[in-house]
């Protein structure tokens, strides 16, 4: 197969307009949940959030102990649940005012 010069490659038509490749593509881009969504990508890699939830798997499934599949599933569930209900959640010190 011969390789296309630049020229070429910026010419060609890679998807044809109204096919099925075209409308998913098209679906996608104009899909504003996603464009909400990577907002939250684009600012800048964050690995927090996942920390803090493989901080609460760990409570549930602790890496010294081998499991059978069901149950690192559950444990992933419950998890999953414990991370979202806190995520949310507004906190407060001692005294009672809200603090990040």
């Amino acid at each position: 197969m011969k390789r296309l010069s630049c020229s070429q490659r910026r010419e060609k038509n890679w998807v044809v307009e109204g096919s099925e490749a075209h409308m998913y593509s098209v679906e996608l881009v104009r899909n504003t949940r996603l464009k909400n969504d990577l907002k939250y990508v684009t600012d800048g890699i964050n690995t927090t959030n996942v920390e803090v939830f493989n901080n609460v798997l760990l409570k549930y499934i602790p890496k010294r102990i081998g499991f059978e599949y069901d149950h690192m599933v559950m444990g992933y569930y419950i998890a999953a649940l414990e991370h979202n209900f806190n995520s949310r959640r507004v906190r407060h010190d001692k005294v009672g005012y809200q603090c990040w």
